[in-house]
């Protein structure tokens, strides 16, 4: 309870850096929790343990929102601030996994406070990061196989190599399931979309901490270009499946202003859609050896989405309901 009292809805839409400080806590609270309780599940248990506490602040934003929605149905309303609280949060987490990824020892250690009073035993990192570091090693070994570099494997089977088209595909529909995943528990309970996205910012995190205990300590930076899609379309999505869930619970299906709520719905659904293609693409293309193309199509990508973004805030959502109920 104390925890999701550090911050109001209020707080967080009018002052999002505050979300990278509560992300951070939230997190660092949530790591240590989870293993003094359960410590073989400690690297998921951190996950729910944060999902539960951030769920109360992100749904009184949402119900917040569309309130405000049934004030000003007329002027536009992409939620800037909505986006701004989740990157602002996704950060706050990257942030905090990656130190505590770099800070605790690799090999497991005795850990002890207060002149040998309190002791923890056997600390590392991956006894916090096990599940991550787990599937950080699967998606190797698919790559590898992909690539028809696997041990044992005859070259060219069930690989894509060099075919974009076959990358592009199967990073693609991997994304679209987490994308699916996103929209729909954010729309049935708030807590499933920020679950997903705290996990996937504690992988990008510990692919962090390995880049900073390795020589090459900026190697993270290649994730950008293809990361930064993927996670504005996981977003869009958990946004509009919780502003439509914020709208039945409110119980403005009943009323004029829905159709209003609809549109931005589907509207970020949108940008989802678009965002995921535009990063399955890149990631493709800079797999395959594209190393001219893919930074301009992400380049491309960028400078679309922020022009999208400006011009909307200065124009009506689009009335899609009514164009889909005359017809």
């Amino acid at each position: 309870m104390v925890i999701e009292e550090l911050l109001t809805s209020h707080s967080a839409m009018r002052k999002p850096l505050y979300m990278t400080v509560f992300g951070i806590v939230l997190c660092s609270v949530a790591l240590f929790s989870s293993y003094l309780i359960f410590p073989e599940h400690a690297s998921i248990l951190t996950i729910a343990f944060i999902s539960i506490g951030a769920t109360v602040i992100m749904h009184n934003t949402f119900i917040e929102t569309e309130e405000l929605d049934e004030k000003i149905r007329t002027k536009t309303a992409i939620h800037p601030e909505l986006v701004r609280m989740y990157v602002f949060f996704f950060i706050g987490l990257i942030i905090s996994f990656s130190f505590w990824y770099a800070v605790l020892p690799e090999e497991p250690t005795d850990v002890c406070l207060l002149e040998n009073q309190i002791c923890i035993n056997n600390v590392s990192n991956n006894t916090f990061f096990k599940e991550q570091n787990k599937t950080l090693g699967q998606i190797d070994q698919l790559r590898a196989r992909l690539t028809g570099q696997a041990t044992g494997m005859v070259s060219g089977t069930s690989a894509c190599e060099q075919d974009a088209l076959c990358w592009f595909n199967i990073i693609f529909l991997n994304n679209l399931e987490v994308l699916v995943l996103a929209l729909f528990f954010s729309f049935l309970y708030g807590a499933g979309a920020i679950f997903l996205i705290a996990w996937n910012a504690s992988v990008i995190a510990v692919v962090i901490g390995q880049s900073i205990l390795a020589e090459n300590h900026f190697q993270f930076i290649g994730l950008l270009p293809h990361g930064i899609p993927e996670l504005v379309s996981y977003f869009a999505a958990a946004i509009a499946g919780g502003l439509l869930s914020a709208a039945i619970v409110k119980g403005a299906i009943q009323r004029r202003s829905f159709f209003h709520i609809f549109d931005e719905v589907i509207l970020f659904i949108i940008i989802a859609a678009a965002s995921l293609l535009a990063g399955a693409l890149i990631e493709a293309l800079a797999i395959t050896g594209e190393q001219t193309l893919a930074p301009i199509i992400s380049v491309l990508y960028l400078v679309g989405l922020l022009w999208f973004l400006i011009r909307m805030k200065n124009q009506p959502v689009p009335n899609v309901s009514n164009r889909l109920l005359n017809k």
